[in-house]
């Protein structure tokens, strides 16, 4: 059978009316690729089955709530329990439980390539990017740094550390609502990296929190099996016109292949 090129995976909690958003944005572009759904230990599961069923889309449950990694900028009036945005990092049993999800997701799909969507991300267009090759795509990382720690650690394992400079010249990180990941790719890397990531964790996480973050974990577990990683510039999160020094040239959200950080109910409805 042949593959499609793309499938697609949401991490889910406790906003099933926007899945069905953003499975249908989906099913709009990629009508032959399969979806799954993981939603944390807590949250909204019958109704999200009720979506998952209408999109065709399977769906499991978490044996924990993963919730959210720690406090992010611009997180702070949309997360309900404050306590998460306390936390540095996520500890490592939320992370693995949540890696392993990915992974799984990864390799039961029917495609070449994954999308990660979160309850805020979208495709607006066909993805250009998927006409090339690579390990993960990522948004571009002007604000993103990847520690010393995590990128030396890398390098002692014989992993890929030559990844794109941002416009600081630096290495960063950029595995938000959108990446893409090549399944196969992906699934030799993290079932590698796993027990060399929790052999070192304790170690690690006294070095740099981000080596329990959400959209660190993903691009480095590539990095470590010695894939490339590609800055995707069609892949934005919003906010980004508020920050011209950052994001140069960057016009409205609208005109990009996928956009993350849509929080406005009304303006997702109308998509």
């Amino acid at each position: 059978m042949k593959k499609s090129i793309l499938s697609g995976y949401l991490w889910g909690y406790d906003k099933p009316e926007i899945a069905d958003v953003t499975f249908r944005k989906f099913k709009e572009f990629y009508p032959d690729g399969n979806l799954q759904c993981t939603v944390d230990l807590g949250g909204k599961v019958d109704e999200f089955q009720v979506v998952c069923d209408k999109w065709g889309a399977n769906m499991k449950v978490n044996p924990i709530n993963v919730g959210r990694c720690g406090f992010m900028g611009h997180y702070e009036k949309y997360e309900e329990n404050k306590d998460v945005l306390n936390r540095l990092c996520w500890p490592k049993e939320n992370a693995f439980v949540w890696m392993d999800r990915l992974c799984e997701a990864a390799k039961n799909s029917n495609s070449k390539f994954m999308i990660s969507m979160e309850d805020d991300t979208y495709i607006l267009k066909r993805i250009s990017i998927l006409s090339e090759e690579f390990g993960i795509a990522v948004c571009e990382y002007n604000t993103n740094v990847l520690s010393d720690s995590i990128l030396n650690f890398l390098d002692k394992i014989g992993g890929n550390t030559n990844i794109p400079l941002n416009i600081f010249g630096r290495k960063g990180y950029g595995a938000c609502g959108g990446f893409i990941i090549d399944c196969e790719k992906f699934v030799e890397s993290w079932s590698s990296f796993r027990d060399v990531l929790d052999y070192y964790w304790d170690d690690l996480v006294k070095q740099s929190h981000l080596i329990g973050w959400v959209d660190v974990l993903p691009q480095i577990t590539i990095m470590a099996m010695g894939h490339n990683v590609v800055i995707n510039k069609q892949l934005i999160q919003t906010w980004y016109g508020d920050r011209p020094d950052l994001f140069p040239g960057f016009t409205n959200w609208r005109d990009y292949e996928i956009a993350d950080f849509v929080k406005d109910i009304e303006i997702i409805k109308q998509l």
